[in-house]
C-alpha cells in the first residue's frame, strides 16, 4: 500500500505522523486523537492508494474478531470521533454509508515525505539521525487487532525494503565521498547487517583519510554477525578491509569516487553483470543418481522448500521449468542440482547458469543432513545472491530462511508428511494431517506445520473431486492460518493461506486484505499474484483482481498450465467468457475442475454445441477421479462445482449456475452428502 504514488499536492491542511507514535496536527497545531482505532483509521487512509476505503474492509481490518453489527457500530463511533477532531479542516475527512475518505491532497504524511526525498536523490535527516526507522511505523498500534497487526508488519517490511533499495542505488551513484558515507550510514541505521552500507562507510572514510572510522565500521559488522548470526562478512567486505589495512585504499581525489565506489560494491565471486531489474530464476527438478524412494522424496522436498524460501525475496522472480528451454533473456538463470547418497547424508552438487550464454557462473557441493537442512538453505541463498550480485543482509536472510526449533525426529515426521501429501490419496493426506498435528503439539512455533494443515483442509475438496466442503473444517483451517501468520507475518505463503481460509469461511473483506498483503510482500512471484487474483475475484474485488491477474502475465516468461487455470477462473468471474475459454485451453487438464469453467463459459457465449461437447468430456474424465459418495452424474458434479468455489457475488454465482445448466450440467442446490472416502478407480489422483 505504501508503495503507491503520492497524490497531487495542494496546500496541506493537516499533517499525519506515523513513525513512533501516530500524531495529527491541524494548521500547525497539535490535535489530540485519543482513540487508538481512530488513529489507526487515519493512518490507514493517509497511506492508502486512493485515500478511501469501504466500511466493510475497515471493519475487517480493525474489528476482525467482532460480529458485523458490533464492528459497524464501533466504526460509526470512530468516524464521528475523527470528524470531530478534524472539524476545522473542512472537507478533509468524509464518511458516507459505504465508504470513509481522507482527501490526500490536503494531507502530508511523514512516510510519504521520506519517499519523496529519496526519489529525488536526497537522504532525509531522520534516516541519518535514527536507527531502524521502518520498525517504528505505527508504534503502539500493532496490538489493537490481529488483522491490523498483519497489515502493520507487512507495511514495515515494505518500507524497509523500499528505503534500502533507494539508498543502495544512491550509494552506487554517489558523486563524492561524503555523499557515499551518508548513504552508507543511512543503510546501516536501517539494517546494521547491510554490507553495501558498511562498505560505503568504510570506503568513504578511508578515502577521506579517516581509517579509524572505516575499521570501526568493519569491527561493528564483524561482531554483530558473529554474535547474532554465527557468520562473518562477505568476501568482498573482507577484501576491502584488507586493502584499507594495507594502505592500498587511502585518501584520494574526490573525483575518482564513481569508478572506485562501484568497484567497492562488487562481489569477488565470478559473475557476469550487475544485477538488473527482472532477474528470473528457473529451478529445474533436482536429480538423484541413486538411492531409495525415501531419499528421492527428500531431494524433491528440499527443492520445494528452497523454492519457497527463494520466492520470498523481491530481488528475483522464481519460475518453474516447464520441461523445455524458456525464451532466453540476459537476466534469466537456471538452478540445477544432482544428488547422491553419502553414508547417512545427502550430497548435492548445484550449479547456477545464465541461460542466454550457457555460461556457468557458480557451482558448489553441499552435504545435507536433517540437522542442517535450514542452515544449508541459508548458505545456498546467500551463494546465489552473491553470484547474481544481489545484496543480501544477514538479518533479512535469517528472517526469511529461519531455522525452526525441531528435533531430528520431529523433522523426520515433517518430511514424511510432505511425502504423503504428494501421493494424492485421501488416506495419505489424513496421515499427513496427523503428522502435522503431532509436530504442532510438540513444537508450537513451527509456522510451516500450521500452514500445511490450512492448505490441506482448504484444497481437499478440489484435489479430490466429489468431496464436499465441510464448514467446520474450514473454520479450523482459519485457526491454523491465523497462527501461521502470527508466527511469521511477512511470509507471503502464510498470508495466502490466511486469505484463502478467510475466503473459504465466507469472510471476503478480510480475505481481500490478506490477498493484497501477500502481493505487497512478494509482487515478483507469479504464483502469489495469480493465486491472489483468483481469490480477489472470488471476493468480488474486481478492480484488484483484474490488475493483479494482468501483472501475473507480465512477470516475464513461462506462464504454467496451472497458472492458466487460475486465469480462467478470474476471467470467468470478471465476465470475460471468451478469455476464460482461451485460458482454459492453455491450462489443458491441470486441475480437476477446469472443464467446468470452460463448458459454462462456452454456454454463456452462446456456443451450445461446444459447451455440451466440453461438458461431456469433463464428465467422462471425472469418472476416473471421482471420490464422492454419489456417482458423478451431471447433477452431482454441478452441485460439487457450485459448492467448491467461495464466490461472494450473487451475480457471478448465478452466471456460473446458468452456464453449467446451458452446458447440460443442471445444478441441484442440495449440498453433497458427507463422502465415504475411498480411492478412485485408478487409485491415484493425477498431479494437478
Amino acid at each position: 500500500m505504501i508503495g503507491h504514488n503520492s497524490p497531487t499536492r495542494t496546500a496541506p491542511l493537516i499533517s499525519v505522523t506515523t513513525l513512533d507514535k501516530v500524531a495529527l496536527s491541524q494548521f500547525g497545531r497539535d490535535v489530540a486523537v485519543r482513540n487508538r482505532k481512530s488513529r489507526a483509521v487515519l493512518a490507514y487512509l493517509a497511506l492508502s492508494p486512493h485515500g478511501f476505503e469501504t466500511r466493510e474492509r475497515i471493519c475487517g481490518l480493525l474489528w476482525s474478531e467482532s460480529d458485523e453489527a458490533r464492528a459497524r457500530a464501533s466504526l460509526r463511533q470512530t468516524v464521528v470521533d475523527l470528524k470531530t477532531c478534524l472539524a476545522e479542516a473542512e472537507g478533509v475527512f468524509l464518511g458516507d454509508r459505504l465508504n470513509v475518505t481522507l482527501k490526500q491532497s490536503l494531507v502530508t504524511v511523514d512516510v510519504s515525505e521520506i519517499r519523496h526525498e529519496l526519489k529525488a536523490g536526497r537522504i532525509p535527516p531522520v534516516l541519518l539521525e535514527r536507527q531502524r526507522v521502518a520498525e517504528s511505523f505505527l508504534n503502539g498500534l500493532d496490538d489493537i487487532d490481529p488483522s491490523f497487526r498483519n497489515w502493520v508488519l507487512v507495511q514495515r517490511q515494505c518500507l524497509q525494503d523500499e528505503f534500502i533499495s533507494c539508498l543502495e542505488a544512491m550509494a552506487k551513484a554517489a558523486a563524492d565521498w561524503p555523499a557515499l558515507k551518508r548513504a552508507g550510514q543511512a543503510l546501516l541505521n536501517l539494517d546494521p547487517t547491510n554490507e553495501i552500507g558498511c562498505r560505503a562507510v568504510m570506503e568513504a572514510s578511508a578515502r577521506m583519510g579517516d581509517q579509524a572510522t572505516a575499521l570501526r565500521a568493519y569491527k561493528g559488522l564483524w561482531d554483530l554477525l558473529e554474535t547474532e548470526f554465527d557468520s562473518e562478512p562477505s568476501a568482498a567486505t573482507q577484501a576491502l578491509v584488507s586493502d584499507i589495512k594495507l594502505g592500498t585504499i587511502g585518501a584520494t581525489d574526490r573525483g575518482a569516487v564513481t569508478a572506485i565506489a562501484a568497484e567497492a560494491f562488487g562481489s569477488q565471486a565470478q559473475r557476469l553483470q550487475e544485477p538488473a531489474a527482472g532477474v528470473l530464476l528457473f529451478v529445474r527438478e533436482f536429480e538423484l543418481v541413486s538411492g531409495s524412494v525415501r531419499a528421492r522424496n527428500a531431494v524433491q522436498i528440499f527443492r520445494s522448500e528452497l523454492v519457497a524460501s527463494l520466492v520470498r525475496f523481491r530481488d528475483w522472480a522464481v519460475m518453474e521449468w516447464e520441461g523445455h528451454p524458456p525464451r532466453f533473456t540476459e537476466n534469466a538463470y537456471c538452478i540445477e542440482a544432482t544428488g547422491f547418497i553419502d553414508g547417512p547424508a545427502l550430497r548435492l552438487s548445484m550449479t547456477l547458469k545464465q541461460l542466454a550464454s550457457g555460461r556457468y557462473i557458480w557451482s558448489e557441493q553441499f552435504v545435507i543432513e536433517n540437522s542442517q537442512w535450514y542452515q544449508t538453505q541459508q548458505r545456498l541463498i546467500r551463494r546465489i545472491a552473491v553470484a547474481l550480485g544481489v545484496s543480501m543482509s544477514s538479518e533479512r536472510l535469517v528472517q526469511i530462511a529461519s531455522i525452526p526449533d525441531l528435533s531430528l525426529e520431529q523433522f523426520d515426521r515433517w518430511l514424511r508428511a510432505q511425502e504423503l501429501i504428494f501421493q494424492w490419496r485421501p488416506e495419505s493426506e489424513e496421515r499427513a494431517e496427523a503428522l502435522f498435528r503431532s509436530i504442532i503439539a510438540e513444537s508450537p512455533r513451527f509456522a510451516a506445520a500450521y500452514a500445511g494443515l490450512a492448505g490441506i483442509i482448504n484444497s481437499r475438496h478440489l484435489i479430490f473431486p466429489g468431496i464436499g466442503r465441510r464448514r467446520e473444517r474450514h473454520a479450523e483451517a482459519l485457526t491454523f492460518a491465523k497462527q501461521a501468520t502470527q508466527i511469521d507475518p511477512i511470509d507471503s505463503r502464510s498470508q495466502l493461506h490466511l486469505a484463502w481460509s478467510y475466503a473459504m469461511n465466507g469472510i471476503p473483506q478480510q480475505a481481500a486484505i490478506s490477498f493484497l498483503l501477500a502481493c505487497e510482500l512478494n509482487g515478483n512471484d507469479p504464483w502469489t499474484l495469480v493465486s491472489a487474483s483468483l481469490g480477489l475475484a472470488y471476493c468480488d474485488d474486481r478492480e484488484n483482481a483484474r490488475r493483479i491477474a494482468t501483472l501475473a502475465l507480465q512477470t516475464g516468461l513461462g506462464v504454467s498450465r496451472l497458472q492458466w487455470s487460475y486465469q480462467a477462473g478470474v476471467r470467468f468471474l470478471l465476465g470475460d467468457y471468451a478469455g476464460c475459454v482461451e485460458a482454459a485451453e492453455r491450462a489443458a487438464d491441470s486441475v480437476s475442475y477446469i472443464g467446468g469453467w470452460k463448458a459454462a463459459a462456452l454456454a454463456l457465449l452462446g456456443n451450445e454445441q461446444a459447451a455440451h461437447e466440453e461438458a461431456d468430456r469433463f464428465l467422462a474424465q471425472l469418472k476416473t477421479t471421482w471420490f464422492g459418495h454419489e456417482s458423478p452424474e451431471p447433477g452431482n458434479v454441478g452441485t460439487w462445482l457450485m459448492d467448491s468455489f467461495p464466490i461472494y457475488s450473487p451475480d457471478a454465482l448465478e452466471a456460473l449456475r446458468r452456464g453449467l445448466a446451458g452446458a447440460g450440467i443442471v445444478v441441484s442446490h442440495m449440498p453433497l452428502p458427507e463422502p465415504v472416502l475411498s480411492a478412485a478407480p485408478n487409485g491415484v489422483v493425477r498431479d494437478a
